[in-house]
């Protein structure tokens, strides 16, 4: 059974986010809220899902006299199977590491909601497989998935204690040390941010005492016509990581336009579509017996084509 509200902003709550009326004054969890917004339609404002030239999004600004609506399902939308490409490195009946091409989300969101990875193996799987990690959008390469309850169980034990771990190449503009760790507490910001589709400045990652430990080893493996290859391996994993640090450092990653004109690096026209990261290799011990695996992700023609 479907529950729905409604709620008629007052005076004084000129400019709050959609999320906060919600949150604060319909008292719906991070949980309901998050189940609603994947349901087309569930959340509107004067009965509309596009208002003032903008879509209505949990960050939507609000003005008095609008009506806020809002539909919760009973249940967690269900994932609808799409036909899609997989493209699969490795499969036993416990497991399978998959090629994640760059430009496809890893989970239904608003905006993709049949036409993300988990679609495509929602589709070919009967018993669809559970992500064990995942890769931002423009993101290429490897990714864990376990087949089982079990599996996906004991995976995450193993990637909670370190004994999953995940090596990335990237492509680097300028010339970087041989090898170095970068050690930048890192903290969300919307400050000085562009905006997005929906017209509300971006959730980007900035270098910040007060921000969140983040650390990150890295290997120069090459150096070429102004690009590093560079081999990288996470000691933590925040948001945008990667991208975030080498910024910070003066390096931001070849086509990543979006940190390079955050950090106001201008030095240097990126022309390359995406930001050039590759999720490269996958150590792993198999969820039932034990095996280490190492599994590896072909470099992807657009990033070879930057480089090599």
């Amino acid at each position: 059974m479907e529950i729905h509200f409604t709620y008629l902003v007052l005076p004084g709550e000129d400019g709050y986010p959609l999320k906060r009326i919600l949150k604060e004054k319909l008292s719906l969890s991070e949980g309901l809220i998050r189940r609603a917004k994947f349901v087309p339609g569930a959340i509107r404002v004067n009965g509309l899902t596009f208002l003032r030239d903008r879509p209505v999004t949990t960050r939507f600004s609000v003005q008095p006299g609008d009506q806020v609506e809002i539909t919760i399902p009973d249940r967690e939308p269900a994932v609808i199977p799409a036909q899609g490409e997989l493209d699969i490195l490795f499969e036993n009946e416990n497991l399978l590491v998959l090629n994640k091409p760059a430009g496809l989300a890893v989970h239904p969101a608003k905006g993709h909601f049949n036409d993300t990875l988990v679609n495509y193996l929602a589709y070919a799987y009967p018993e669809p497989p559970r992500l064990i990690g995942r890769l931002d959008k423009d993101t290429s390469g490897a990714l864990l998935a376990a087949r089982t309850a079990l599996s996906a169980d004991r995976l995450k034990q193993d990637r909670e204690r370190g004994d999953v771990t995940r090596i990335y190449l990237a492509l680097v503009l300028g010339q970087l040390p041989p090898q170095g760790r970068i050690d930048a507490p890192l903290k969300e910001t919307r400050e000085g941010t562009p905006p997005g589709d929906n017209g509300h400045p971006l959730r980007l990652m900035k270098a910040e005492e007060d921000g969140m430990e983040a650390h990150t080893l890295f290997q120069t493996l090459d150096y070429t016509d102004g690009i590093s290859l560079v081999k990288i391996k996470l000691l933590t994993g925040r948001t945008h990581q990667i991208r975030a640090h080498f910024a910070s450092f003066g390096h931001p990653l070849l086509g990543d336009h979006l940190y390079q004109a955050f950090c106001g690096i201008t030095e240097k026209d990126i022309t390359a579509s995406r930001a050039m990261l590759h999720s490269y290799q996958l150590t792993f011990p198999d969820p039932l017996s034990g095996k280490i695996l190492t599994v590896q992700a072909p470099l992807p023609d657009d990033f070879k084509a930057h480089y090599f």
